[in-house]
């Protein structure tokens, strides 16, 4: 909290500071900080119900391969680490989903994690239905995490996601 000698300008501030040891001592390395909102509250509840909406969204638009909703979701400087291992940029990502062939794709377990107003983190369960070579169906079940930031629009996307396959 910032207190000055007019209590209508005092303020109260987000911050966040990364330490590394260096020679034995901590030290500040880089440092953070952004106002809270004016009236004390923040639209928490209603940045998590829309993150969670767009989740969804991803979700069916990877069961319909809807590249337009990709587009508008991701964003350009996507990057994806698979269950595989493999990193893949938005390009690649959107053309693995065609060729992955899945019919359906449900979220659960969603959590979301807002470190400011414009940059949060989504975890969840990732359930998806695909046709192997002769038709059989596969369900995959993932973890994920998506790490969605806000553009100079006021747009989220989805800028980076990591999955690892669950047993």
């Amino acid at each position: 909290m910032l207190l000055t000698n007019d209590p209508d300008r005092n303020r109260s501030f987000f911050f966040l500071d990364t330490f590394n040891k260096i020679g034995g001592k901590w030290q500040v390395i880089a440092s953070s900080i952004s106002p809270t909102p004016a009236n004390g509250s923040s639209d928490q509840g209603g940045t998590e119900q829309a993150l969670i909406q767009l989740e969804n969204e991803l979700a069916n638009a990877v069961a319909t391969s809807d590249r337009s909703t990709f587009g508008k979701i991701l964003g350009p400087d996507f990057v994806n680490t698979s269950n595989a291992g493999n990193v893949q940029d938005r390009r690649q990502w959107i053309d693995a989903r065609e060729r992955d062939g899945i019919k359906s794709a449900i979220r659960s377990e969603m959590k979301v994690r807002l470190a400011n107003d414009s940059l949060a983190v989504v975890t969840g369960v990732d359930t998806t239905v695909r046709l192997d070579k002769d038709g059989k169906q596969v369900v995959q079940t993932d973890r994920f995490t998506h790490t969605w930031s806000r553009n100079s629009t006021g747009q989220w996307q989805c800028v980076a996601a990591h999955a690892t396959r669950l047993q």
